[in-house]
């Protein structure tokens, strides 16, 4: 296996710093989570990166879409699932990432639409917890 370039390292490290000074400055959590995004985007070289949350307050509990790039800003919308719903509910519920070739022939991913507009194939959905809970 080849060992990562210093040059790999010192982004790795620029993009965990940048996010470290937006959650300890004032900056609001959309915010935060914006750059959360855009900077994972960046460093893992993907096209699309989003961030869905659990809405607690919801009842019955939803996943909402909350920070994105490199889509429209209409897609961000109001845009919300039910923990059993689609891609992101799975990984949610199942507490496990989830690797996807096709998202055209995937029964559980919802937006075939936009992803035959943008040009989309594969996607990776990974769970984020903090302490043992989901996020």
């Amino acid at each position: 296996m080849e060992k990562n370039k210093p040059e790999t390292y010192d982004k790795y490290i620029r993009a965990i710093t940048d996010i470290s000074q937006a959650i300890t400055s004032d900056k609001y959590l959309e915010d935060i989570l914006k750059l959360i995004v855009m900077v994972t985007a960046k460093v893992t070289g993907v096209e699309i990166c989003s961030l869905w949350l659990i809405d607690e307050s919801a009842d019955p509990q939803k996943i909402r879409l909350k920070a994105t790039q490199a889509i429209a800003p209409d897609y961000l919308k109001d845009r919300s699932l039910g923990l059993d719903e689609g891609v992101v509910g799975f990984v949610v519920t199942h507490n496990q990432p989830l690797i996807i070739r096709d998202v055209l022939t995937e029964p559980r991913f919802k937006e075939k639409e936009m992803a035959k507009k943008l040009g989309l194939v594969s996607m990776v959905s990974v769970p984020l917890q903090v302490k043992d809970e989901k996020v």
